[in-house]
């Protein structure tokens, strides 16, 4: 790798040709590290416990990491790989749940990652995301996303679309504004006042805590530039 002194002598071009190569370092990086944490949870399964011992105050026991259907490891398991790999007990039993999910909820996902097609970074963020589903559900989202899960989608702003009929989960879908489902709350800001405020979105109504009192009259002034920032009442 060059020195900083090389840097300092690189054209434009080759600063950016430097830049590339370290990125496509970092993501392979990234890769590997999900194996590497995949087969440490491979190493320690929760089957090595004593279950005698397991019972007694403040010994190892077993932990799912990972959603429905991926096997236990033993609980200390992540501590030693996160000290090892710089990271705290919690990010490690992350990771290591992460590669789990991968390899057993989404194989369609995990072989663009490993291809080099899916940003590990992203990859975990949708399984993190459907780690309260079955089994069966998370197959159905590995299948929905796995095409477009290489960075097109803008995964914090998307809304959710219902899974199969039989679920109640959802996944994102590329175009969709945000909504509100029934039973949620969303907020809205009036555009002559400021105000925030917000209501509960029914079956195809709308209601608000309000809408019982009487409507404001329309000579209601609007406020005043001194009035910005002032908390609303």
């Amino acid at each position: 790798m060059p020195e900083v002194q090389e840097l300092d002598a690189m054209s434009q071009d080759e600063v950016l040709g430097f830049a590339g190569a370290c990125a496509e370092t970092a993501r392979r990086a990234e890769v590997d590290l999900l194996r590497a944490a995949y087969q440490w949870s491979v190493l320690h399964p929760a089957d090595r416990l004593d279950p005698a011992e397991s019972k007694k105050p403040g010994r190892e026991k077993a932990r799912r990491l990972g959603g429905e259907g991926v096997p236990e490891v033993s609980e200390f398991a992540a501590a030693e790989f996160g000290a090892r790999i710089g990271r705290s007990p919690y990010a490690a039993a992350q990771l290591m749940g992460d590669s789990q999910d991968l390899h057993h909820r989404h194989h369609q996902l995990w072989a663009r990652v490993q291809a080099g097609e899916v940003r590990a970074s992203y990859a975990r963020h949708v399984v993190a995301r459907t780690r309260d589903l079955t089994a069966e559900q998370a197959a159905y989202v590995d299948a929905a996303v796995a095409e477009s899960a290489d960075g097109p989608i803008p995964w914090s702003p998307t809304s959710p679309t219902c899974s199969p009929p039989s679920s109640s989960t959802c996944t994102p879908r590329r175009g969709q504004t945000p909504r509100a489902l029934p039973g949620s709350r969303a907020t809205a800001r009036s555009p002559r006042t400021g105000c925030a405020g917000s209501w509960a979105r029914g079956h195809g109504s709308r209601s608000s805590p309000s809408s019982t009192s009487p409507a404001r009259p329309r000579s209601m002034p609007m406020r005043s530039p001194s009035d910005i920032g002032r908390p609303c009442s």
